[in-house]
């Protein structure tokens, strides 16, 4: 797209567009150090999200600038997003790198919203240790005691209600700890399959805790 606004210099004290569609691209404006610029409610059609990229990258600018942090996180996710919407294969040197790049676009996007939502964090944590409580039960999980806590597949039949859901609590615990990598001992996996799914849990909270953490200091840090 042509540039709409060309040798501009904006000198007003605020500059704010509450609602607007397919927004012009704005880098012919130059502002100055203390204009607070801000975008709401702005969409774009597919052949104008470069224009949001661009412009929604100039209000995150202008934000830093002028010390502006409530609004900087959320330029930065907009801008990421129709960032990633204009992502070709034709602007990467091999296919494999455009796919790399996608991937872990999307993951970025999906887990931690670029950094600027990490609540995220806490709902896929929630989802993991509860789809691996549920494939302890047909595993089995040793208690301390020596007791198996698992579900006889073959046998499903005689389980109450209350008593699934009784097993389920008891592994969500033991899945609960092991995400964690606290580890308090009193259930453990005896299977070569469970250990297995331990191993890759274990993987996935460490993971997870590492980008919560580096996620909560840059917040606080910024």
């Amino acid at each position: 797209m042509k540039k709409i606004f060309e040798k501009v210099k904006f000198r007003g004290q605020n500059l704010t567009i509450n609602k607007a569609k397919n927004l012009s691209r704005m880098d012919g404006i130059r502002f100055n150090g203390c204009t607070k610029f801000i975008l709401k409610n702005i969409d774009y059609k597919k052949e104008f999200y470069l224009n949001g990229k661009i412009n929604y990258k100039i209000a995150r600018n202008q934000a830093h600038k002028i010390g502006d942090h409530e609004r900087i996180g959320h330029y930065y996710y907009k801008e990421r997003a129709y960032g990633s919407k204009t992502m070709k294969a034709s602007d990467y040197p091999s296919y494999r790198h455009y796919m790399s790049e996608k991937f872990f676009d999307i993951l970025s996007r999906y887990t931690i919203g670029y950094g600027e939502r990490p609540w995220n964090i806490f709902i896929i944590a929630f989802f993991i240790i509860s789809i691996f409580a549920f494939l302890y039960m047909f595993t089995g999980i040793e208690s301390i005691n020596s007791n198996v806590v698992a579900i006889n597949i073959s046998n499903l039949n005689q389980y109450s209600f209350f008593e699934i859901i009784k097993i389920y609590v008891d592994l969500w615990y033991f899945s609960m700890v092991t995400f964690s990598t606290v580890g308090y001992g009193d259930m453990i996996v005896s299977s070569v399959l469970g250990k297995i799914l331990v191993s890759i849990e274990v993987f996935f909270g460490v993971t997870i805790g590492a980008t919560w953490a580096s996620v909560v200091i840059k917040r606080m840090i910024r």
